[in-house]
């Protein structure tokens, strides 16, 4: 169908690809969006035909002068004679002989070739997965790349070898480090040039930065943006230090001067004083101590811009000794009490406890007598608390007594009253959160993608009333977009219950994987949560009419998928309907466990069967069967929410007869922490990408 005459297939016109594709098609069953990288496969396999009748028909006759080189092979008959005469001078000239030197020159720069065949990553990963054990997200790329490129025979090439080296030695020391988010991983490190636009050395074709970095163009301005303002920040720093060390020699020149009036020795000791505290201001790795100096619990660095005669500086911790010890200001609303919590925060540290690195010695010469301050020193401050407390109760009741005359014993109990509800008060502001949304946060901290959103959202979304998040249009069967609030963002992020808005993205997230191939077609579409939702102003028998109406309108738009999920909610709380059309059965999951179904979500949807029944011209009366599904039990009052997530993405993943054999959850009746985690971040992943469009 394409003529070996064109030079490259950048110059094949439109109407031949047109053709190509058109013969595919009438083939197999794509999708249009792989059109582009279909006539790319198109392009190559003609490229490479091409190759194989130069190096098999011309280059081993083309010194022969008796050879006949202007009549095409026999056994390709399809091969016209003018297109073959034009392919054979094209390739004897020598515009060819000299592209063609260029291209083995640029090909022989490729020293790290691999030798998968036709396994590729995609079947190395998996390779990889039975012998470890370990998930797709665990595996690293530095391991791929390095397992790709080993020797039949073992061993691997020399230039191989010594990038395999590096990564090994590179792994070694970043053992106990937490890698942050980012492109410089060990694998590109060790190959010493940054990753090229459009792929992902190590993963193979169709895996994009984007998937694999969780670095979209949106994260990325972000941290540029973020990366400026340190550099700013840092130039300040630089600026300051380099006026203190004017200041510190106008000082001591002015010290000089004044030898007239005061001792020369101790101007001496006052210059070195300074320079020595000037020394001190410019190392900032500290050790950080408790209660006395010589009880060092953690190393740091001390923030430059916080240097100032304060009693307490802003440090960040680094390396902890004593994680147990309790922190001088705990962060409140981080929940970060303890020293093995804090590194990589900003604290507030008292300045006498901050002992810089050079000073160490004079604080261990001085350990036996600080520990025996200690409770001297504490047995002092009890004493005189205690003191201070007795006078203050003598006056109290000298005070008391006197109202008591004036006042009457009646006002004084309701006084007593006002304080206790004050203080009971005070208690109930000062309880932010339970263990278990404690415990939650401390979750979120440890993923890289929660993380990255939380600070995005804390930039971005505080800033504006919302953020918009669409979709293709045929995800619902018409234009689909929602808007995203901080408070959505706060639900998922505290483990609350979810709102209607999260759980249509996440849908949402569920049609790209299922578009994208990353997660199988098993004939799904889905529902938006909105169209079920009920509305306190409408009466029930308006809320089932309008939203059957809504449910026959998807049916009647759904392109042959018979498997609708159609996520309900009738009031604080989440179920899963499951529609198979095929098998007029509509399966009823619900979190909470083994109940009836609810009789208003089976109103809506024997109604929308009815309704399109009748708009689609059908006869037949069709009686759903309700199948009330076997499922995991939530084991607290707010995780409805993501047992319907979970139903819905394992549903994408194994199709309906995952519900047919009564193992959704398999063998576990609860999901577990994990499972949750691995929601919000495929989430957070996703919603990520809209938050600065």
């Amino acid at each position: 169908m394409v003529p070996i005459a064109y030079e490259s297939w950048l110059d094949v016109g439109g109407e031949i690809k047109k053709a190509c594709w058109d013969y595919v098609t009438s083939h197999y069953i794509l999708n249009p969006n792989s059109r582009k990288h279909t006539l790319q496969s198109i392009g190559t396999k003609w490229k490479n035909f091409k190759h194989y009748l130069h190096k098999k028909y011309i280059l081993p006759l083309k010194d022969d002068p008796e050879a006949d080189l202007l009549t095409p092979p026999a056994m390709y008959s399809h091969l016209k004679i003018d297109d073959w005469k034009l392919f054979v001078a094209q390739r004897v000239s020598k515009k060819w002989e000299e592209k063609s030197k260029k291209a083995k020159i640029t090909r022989g720069q490729n020293k790290y070739n691999h030798h998968l065949s036709r396994k590729g990553y995609s079947g190395l990963i998996e390779e990889i997965m039975q012998e470890t054990g370990k998930a797709e997200e665990e595996i690293d790329r530095a391991l791929t790349w390095k397992r790709a490129r080993e020797l039949k025979k073992g061993g691997y090439d020399p230039d191989v070898k010594k990038i395999v080296d590096k990564i090994e030695k590179l792994e070694k020391e970043d053992n106990d480090v937490a890698v942050s988010c980012g492109t410089k991983d060990v694998l590109t490190r060790a190959l010493g040039n940054e990753e090229q636009r459009g792929r992902v050395r190590g993963m193979g074709k169709f895996v994009s930065q984007q998937q694999y970095f969780y670095l979209p163009k949106t994260v990325k301005s972000y941290l540029e943006d973020e990366k400026k303002k340190m550099q700013q920040r840092l130039d300040k720093v630089e600026d300051d230090v380099a006026r203190l060390k004017r200041g510190s020699n106008f000082n001591a020149s002015e010290g000089a001067s004044c030898q007239i009036w005061e001792d020369k020795k101790r101007v001496e000791v006052e210059v070195e004083e300074e320079d020595e505290a000037q020394e001190e201001l410019l190392d900032n790795s500290c050790y950080l101590a408790v209660d006395v100096p010589s009880n060092i619990v953690a190393k740091g660095n001390v923030d430059n811009n916080s240097l100032s005669g304060d009693e307490n500086i802003e440090v960040m911790i680094e390396i902890c000794f004593q994680g147990e010890a309790l922190l001088p200001f705990p962060l409140e609303e981080e929940f970060i009490e303890k020293v093995k919590d804090a590194p990589g925060y900003i604290l507030m540290w008292p300045r006498h406890l901050v002992i810089q690195c050079s000073n160490l010695e004079k604080v261990t010469k001085n350990a036996k007598k600080d520990i025996k301050s200690l409770p001297a020193k504490k047995d002092e401050e009890r004493k005189h608390e205690d003191k201070n407390a007795k006078m203050d109760d003598q006056k109290g009741a000298k005070k008391a007594d006197e109202k008591e005359t004036e006042m009457g014993k009646e006002t004084i109990k309701e006084l007593k009253d006002k304080k206790k509800a004050k203080v009971n008060e005070k208690e109930t502001t000062q309880r932010r959160m339970t263990r278990d949304q404690k415990n939650t946060r401390v979750r979120m901290e440890k993923s890289v993608p929660l993380r990255m959103a939380a600070m995005m959202v804390d930039g971005q979304v505080s800033k504006v009333d919302s953020i918009k998040v669409w979709c293709e249009d045929d995800l619902f069967g018409y234009e689909s977009f929602t808007y995203l609030t901080w408070t959505d963002f706060n639900k998922v992020f505290s483990m609350d219950e979810l709102s209607g808005t999260v759980v249509t993205t996440y849908t949402m997230y569920l049609y790209e994987q299922i578009k994208n191939g990353s997660k199988g077609d098993h004939g799904i579409c889905f529902m938006t949560p909105t169209a079920t939702m009920q509305h306190e102003r409408k009466a029930k028998a308006r809320n089932v009419d309008d939203s059957s109406r809504l449910v026959a309108e998807r049916l009647s738009k759904r392109n042959g998928k018979h498997i609708i999920l159609l996520p309900y909610n009738p009031g604080r709380h989440w179920v899963l309907g499951v529609l198979d059309m095929e098998k007029n059965t509509c399966y009823y999951l619900d979190s909470i466990g083994p109940m009836s179904v609810d009789v208003q979500f089976k109103h809506i949807v024997d109604a929308a069967i009815g309704l399109y029944n009748v708009q689609s011209g059908s006869k037949k009366m069709i009686k759903l069967k309700w199948v009330n599904s076997k499922c995991p039990i939530q084991p607290g009052s707010t995780e409805c929410g993501y047992y319907v997530l979970k139903f819905m993405k394992e549903i994408v993943q194994q199709g309906v007869q995952v519900l047919e054999n009564d193992n959704i959850g398999g063998d576990t009746n609860e999901y577990t922490d994990a499972d949750f985690d691995e929601i919000r971040e495929e989430w957070a992943t996703y919603v990520s990408n809209f938050i600065f469009r």
